[in-house]
């Protein structure tokens, strides 16, 4: 039961800050795949997004359940992060 309340967490956290980023950037900080621990400025908003880096392939938000492709503002590239690897967000 534990974890299944963990992971239920893990998916509102994820769909709270998807909703945060396409308002605008969040600070995110997560753990990478590596271990290390990262701080991002993130987007989803496609008006952040250079013209010339905006997704070629249209929407595709349902694929992606535990996992949450991001825009790096500061990297100009796009990233992502699984759903139990988020550690805290940052409203700028």
């Amino acid at each position: 039961m534990s974890e299944a309340l963990k992971d239920a967490w893990a998916l509102v956290k994820l769909q709270a800050l998807k909703i945060l980023m396409k308002l605008g950037a969040v600070l995110v900080t997560f753990r990478k795949i590596d271990g290390t621990v990262t701080t991002r400025k993130a987007t989803r908003n496609i008006d952040l997004v250079p013209a010339e880096k905006h997704p070629k392939y249209g929407n595709r938000e349902s694929e992606y359940i535990w996992v949450l492709p991001f825009f790096d503002t500061e990297k100009q590239a796009w990233r992502s992060l699984k759903a139990e690897n988020l550690i805290t967000i940052s409203i700028l």
